[in-house]
């Protein structure tokens, strides 16, 4: 895929697999919902968790959009990068906006957060992504 086809899959989708490195060294992969802060993939999680945790210690990832059933559908990007914290509680607030506008269109109401955006910002931590190498796929695209 083109830059811009890249764009448009990530835009059009909400879940990734996200990929960190466990405190074993054996990979710890989560299904995230996404948005976009300052034009970048971002994600946030709370403070606690195993992802936030372990991005802590390891800030390198790697998140996998994908979508398609049969072999000649199968399209996707790989993001591999480094986490970059975003800690803010205005930024986070954008950030929880975001998410909520990828996975329930640009009008969503922050109502259907299942606890109010702000005490969500309270125990969160926003990771935006610096992409250091991406590769892409659409098998759509093959004679």
């Amino acid at each position: 895929m083109t830059p811009a086809e890249v764009d448009a899959f990530l835009r059009r989708h909400h879940t990734m697999a996200l990929a960190t490195h466990g405190p074993g060294g054996f990979p710890h992969v989560v299904a995230m919902s996404y948005g976009f802060l300052d034009d970048r993939l971002a994600f946030w999680g709370d403070r606690r968790s195993q992802k936030i945790v372990n991005l802590q210690r390891d800030g390198r990832l790697g998140c996998l959009v994908d979508d398609g059933d049969e072999h000649g559908e199968l399209r996707g990007v790989h993001l591999a990068g480094v986490a970059e914290f975003v800690g803010d509680p205005d930024q986070l607030a954008a950030l929880g906006r975001a998410v909520l506008a990828q996975r329930f269109g640009p009008d969503a109401d922050p109502a259907r957060f299942p606890v109010p955006l702000d005490r969500l910002v309270a125990g969160r931590v926003g990771v935006r992504i610096r992409v250091e190498r991406t590769a892409s796929w659409d098998h759509r695209q093959r004679p």
